[in-house]
């Protein structure tokens, strides 16, 4: 059975109709809304390579012709767009910036391009050009915010994806091979912090160019640390050491609050399998009552609420989350 594994989710497998669940049933229907929305060219990167990964886990085959939405709507001048023109049309007062080409747009179709067995050199390119001063990968083009107050999950995220390009097309010599090691190794350059997500992507991208320098007791402090504080499965960040350094430490995060997440609980998966015997066993203990709550009838997966709205972030759960789910009540 081919399987296929991107930065944001463990190895994803064609599932059998044996193995039908609500949650793969959840993420059918976000699949189907999601194709209508491509043909109507209203199309994110970002929402494309989720569209794929869930074609490649649902039962069914879907005959999708992604290199063509692709190419109609999400290229110019031969680099990836962040937004279709009809999606960015969407975005509220966001005018022309919708023509964005960041690393999340690049990496989206050089995904699908990668896995179709198409040609991907304008994407390795384009991704190559993001590499900053100093070896690690960011928009900064898209966003000039300087190093110091960027947020370290984006770099490390961006920077994840990156480097999945750049060592899988065999497009990264040795000399910043070995920098971009030494940045994500340095704890000026990236801190210790209670993420998990953060963590998470930034042991992803230790482990693509050196398996033996990932921080073991780091990622283990963190699984025991985000699973203190709520009932199921991990949170993402240590509510009770959040601060926020630049706007207001007591003010801007009194009002957070935990949610569990099957999108955490894959990347909980994935650095488990990298603790020592007891931490991993507590781990896996852990994540196996968060799959059966996830199996039962009545559990949802909660929505994340901005601190001072009343509102649900997103009008859904997202399509990534669906995945998530979708692979954990399976595996």
């Amino acid at each position: 059975m081919k399987q296929i594994e991107s930065v944001w989710t463990p190895k994803i497998s064609k599932l059998s109709n044996s193995e039908v669940s609500r949650w793969v049933r959840h993420l059918e229907n976000w699949f189907n809304s999601e194709i209508e929305k491509f043909e109507n060219g209203e199309v994110a990167g970002s929402t494309i390579l989720v569209a794929y990964l869930a074609s490649q886990a649902l039962p069914d085959k879907r005959n999708v012709d992604w290199a063509g939405i692709i190419q109609e709507h999400l290229m110019l001048d031969g680099k990836a767009l962040a937004y279709s023109e009809i999606y960015g049309q969407k975005l509220y007062k966001f005018d022309d910036q919708w023509q964005q080409f960041n690393v999340n747009s690049a990496y989206a179709c050089w995904f699908i391009h990668f896995n179709e067995g198409l040609e991907v050199g304008k994407f390795v390119d384009q991704i190559a050009k993001k590499r900053q001063a100093g070896g690690l990968y960011f928009d900064q083009d898209t966003s000039p915010t300087t190093y110091r107050h960027r947020m370290k999950s984006e770099i490390a995220m961006s920077t994840a994806m990156s480097l999945d390009v750049l060592t899988q097309s065999d497009a990264l010599p040795d000399s910043l091979r070995k920098e971009s090691l030494a940045a994500l190794v340095d704890p000026l350059a990236m801190p210790v912090l209670n993420y998990l997500s953060y963590e998470y992507f930034r042991s992803r991208a230790v482990f693509s160019l050196d398996p033996t320098l990932l921080d073991r007791q780091r990622i283990e402090t963190l699984l025991t640390k985000c699973a203190q504080e709520i009932e199921f499965g991990w949170s993402d960040f240590v509510m009770s050491e959040k601060t926020n350094d630049y706007m207001g430490t007591a003010t801007r995060v009194s009002r957070d609050k935990n949610i569990h997440s099957p999108l955490l609980g894959s990347m909980a998966s994935w650095l488990m399998d990298h603790t020592c015997p007891e931490i991993m066993s507590e781990s896996k203990s852990r994540l196996e009552k968060y799959v059966t709550h996830l199996g039962k009838p009545q559990s949802d997966i909660p929505a994340f609420k901005m601190r001072d709205l009343q509102f649900d972030f997103g009008s859904s759960v997202s399509g990534i989350e669906l995945i998530s789910a979708t692979y954990l009540t399976s595996a």
